[in-house]
């Protein structure tokens, strides 16, 4: 079936309905948002990553830092390095595999793509999702 953007059911959804929707596809797919601001060092994402590391939002380390500490050693530096190629204006989008410890203690596997964005008030901001590949690297390795 072609989607047909003019000419589809999903236009008589409400928005609300929409949004229940784009949430229940998030965790079938197991998919989550973020964004980071580089200029406020403010990190946001929805909670739907706080769910697929097992945490509540209380429990969630915070800021850059927080993020960071939960990732395998061995792979911080490739967020780290892409965070910098951002900052020296080296790339504009990402797309980066690391492991990053669930609240069992075990690693998962996450893909994390993300783009630059400039803002109306001149601040870089990077938005993107990660998407937990755990189950699909552990049946291609069988």
């Amino acid at each position: 079936m072609k989607f047909d953007k003019f000419n589809h059911p999903a236009q008589n959804f409400s928005s609300n309905e929409l949004e229940e929707k784009l949430n229940e596809i998030m965790i079938v797919g197991k998919i989550a948002w973020w964004q980071f601001n580089f200029d406020k060092n403010q990190i946001y994402y929805s909670s739907q990553r706080t769910e697929l590391l097992g945490y509540n939002k209380t429990e969630m380390p915070s800021g850059f830092d927080g993020l960071i500490s939960l990732i395998h050693e061995a792979d911080r530096q490739i967020l780290t390095s892409t965070m910098q190629d951002y900052l020296a204006g080296k790339i504009t989008e990402h797309n980066i595999e690391y492991r990053i410890k669930h609240k069992d203690g075990d690693y998962r596997i996450f893909r994390n793509i993300g783009r630059l964005k400039i803002s109306s008030d001149n601040e870089r901001i990077v938005s993107g999702i990660v998407i937990d590949i755990t189950d699909y690297k552990k049946q291609k390795r069988v």
